[in-house]
């Protein structure tokens, strides 16, 4: 369904995850919940991306196809404390974060980086998105691009 939306919204990112709050019971006598990790959810792809044009599309060449498969994959090996990766951050803070050049960031500030440097990811857009069933949850869209930010498409993305 995301996949979908991004393509009748002509969305120009490539690859898109979502990040799931998972509670852990602490070590309190009640059981209470006193430790959440952001946990990979799922991940999808798209079979072809918005033209420069913003409307035209063109179909994502496949070794294109393979790298956003494999960063996915390798995605899928992370988890993060709230406050910490973009998932965590996003999760925090309620707000959605754009971010360009992720493949050069401080491995402090974007933990990924190093599977953004060796499959092409440039920009990464961080929706926070609230669910009933955990409080909220976190979507993130991937591009090969380096994307200026469109705070336009942020606001729609977030309502």
């Amino acid at each position: 369904k995301t996949v979908a939306y991004m393509h009748r919204h002509n969305i120009p990112f490539e690859h898109v995850d979502l990040w799931v709050p998972s509670f852990v019971p602490g070590d309190n006598p009640s059981g209470a919940a006193s430790n959440c990790r952001l946990c990979f959810a799922g991940s999808a792809t798209v079979d072809d991306v918005v033209g420069d044009d913003g409307k035209a599309r063109k179909p994502l060449s496949p070794e294109d196809q393979f790298n956003l498969y494999a960063f996915g994959d390798y995605s899928q090996k992370f988890s993060f404390d709230v406050g910490c990766g973009l998932p965590g951050r996003v999760y925090e803070s309620g707000r959605p974060t754009w971010e360009q050049s992720v493949h050069n960031a401080p491995h402090h500030h974007f933990e990924r980086c190093g599977g953004a440097l060796q499959w092409g990811i440039k920009t990464v857009l961080g929706i926070p998105i609230a669910s009933p069933n955990v409080g909220r949850v976190v979507v993130i869209l991937y591009s090969l691009e380096d994307r200026e930010k469109d705070q336009d498409m942020v606001s729609r993305l977030s309502e």
